[in-house]
């Protein structure tokens, strides 16, 4: 059972002036009167099971629509509806993936555009599993990309597994201003680039050695990808 089954979960929209939080509510239902408990001239409950906010909280901003869904791996899936950012975090606040909806006015958006609030306005998001009913009988195959001009680099899904050729490691992750990358065979030059989570390149740069030492403290907060010789990538969260 999940811990908070039977419990109400909502994002809070209009928390502070820049930034949202989802919550979790235990109603008080008293099942012998049959109705919901009144505390004085309220009704309950007073305070919140728990309260989620982003690392960076002024990303989880949306005064109107978003949603909150809880995943049976235990993590989160939240929408911020007015920015179309999509997130999946864990319950220990790290960020698995980040998604911006690519539809600006019902048209699709290029690749690494900058979209402003109410662009792309997602009303919610929900994750079905492949096993869900509604799906059977019906052809899922991708159609393809929603964007213009896709970075397709890092949509390749591989049907068997491929051994790392470079042993390509970072961290710390998440990290803050110093970013260490380590790889495998380091007598030789290797070529890193680093994208953003629009797909913009933002670092591109030769080492040897094995090991590189990398400022990072002008970075946005946000997810970043690590590309060696275009053949392998590593994820890293800069906070």
């Amino acid at each position: 059972t999940h811990p908070y089954y039977g419990k109400i979960a909502v994002f809070n929209n209009r928390v502070g002036s820049d930034f949202s939080t989802a919550n979790v509510i235990s109603q008080p239902w008293d099942m012998y009167a049959g109705e919901y408990t009144l505390d004085g001239d309220f009704w309950g409950p007073t305070d919140f099971d728990i309260t989620i906010t982003h690392p960076t909280p002024q990303k989880m901003y949306s005064n109107i629509m978003s949603s909150i869904q809880f995943l049976p791996n235990g993590n989160r899936l939240l929408c911020v509806g007015r920015w179309g950012y999509i997130f999946e975090m864990t319950p220990d606040d790290e960020i698995v993936w980040e998604y911006i909806t690519p539809i600006a006015g019902a048209t699709p958006a290029t690749q690494g555009d900058t979209l402003q609030i109410n662009q792309n306005l997602t009303f919610e998001i929900k994750r079905y599993p492949t096993d869900y009913a509604a799906f059977t009988g019906k052809d899922l195959t991708p159609q393809g990309y929603l964007e213009l001009n896709p970075n397709t680099e890092f949509c390749e899904v591989l049907a068997t597994h491929q051994p790392s050729k470079y042993q390509l490691k970072v961290y710390p992750n998440p990290a803050n201003d110093l970013l260490v990358i380590e790889w495998e065979k380091g007598g030789k030059e290797v070529v890193f680039q680093i994208y953003d989570i629009m797909g913009r390149k933002i670092e591109d740069m030769t080492a040897t050695g094995g090991r590189k030492y990398l400022d990072i403290s002008h970075w946005e907060n946000g997810i970043y990808l690590v590309v060696i010789n275009g053949e392998e990538v590593q994820r890293v969260v800069k906070n």
